[in-house]
């Protein structure tokens, strides 16, 4: 029966769009044991715009971490995947290249091409990387470098819905 200002209908919207986005990762959750990710749904998703999705729910974290964004124009290039899908992913490797710039702030550059017909999504950071002889641990499920901080299911998912999409 109220109607809402501009900003606090933005604030809805962001908490409407994370109460679902929680409600899918915990029904993935509750899934886990089963393979999932079998028929995805595919929609035409602009990259800039998952990009820029993605960078408005988590650009407190980058600004209290002192780390600078930089997005690259992608030129309007789009992919065929589910955007919930694709959202995530691109949330959870941004997240974790703030966790592992946190402590020092860095730069985090955001770019997507398109050689030879495929779409590339490179998501870079300043941080001090992962070290060689834990970088093939990194996506199995449960395994984290982050200790207390990490779940150890960030990189799973995020292979798992890659994956499911024919990538790699």
């Amino acid at each position: 029966r109220h109607s809402l200002d501009e900003k606090n209908k933005e604030v809805f919207d962001s908490v409407l769009f994370q109460l679902n986005r929680a409600s899918d990762i915990m029904q993935r959750f509750a899934d886990f044991a089963k393979p999932f990710y079998k028929e995805v749904r595919k929609e035409k998703v602009v990259v800039r715009e998952a990009f820029e999705n993605v960078l408005q729910l988590i650009s407190a974290e980058f600004e209290m971490n002192k780390i600078q964004v930089e997005l690259i124009p992608t030129n309007g290039l789009s992919v065929s995947v589910n955007s919930r899908h694709f959202e995530e992913v691109l949330f959870n490797l941004m997240i974790n290249a703030c966790h592992a710039m946190e402590k020092q702030g860095g730069q985090l550059k955001l770019n997507a091409y398109q050689p030879n017909g495929k779409v590339i999504v490179e998501i870079a950071d300043t941080g001090p990387g992962i070290p060689k002889d834990l970088q093939r641990k990194i996506f199995q499920p449960f395994y984290s470098t982050k200790g207390d901080k990490g779940s150890g299911l960030g990189l799973y998912i995020t292979k798992t819905i890659v994956e499911a999409h024919a990538g790699s």
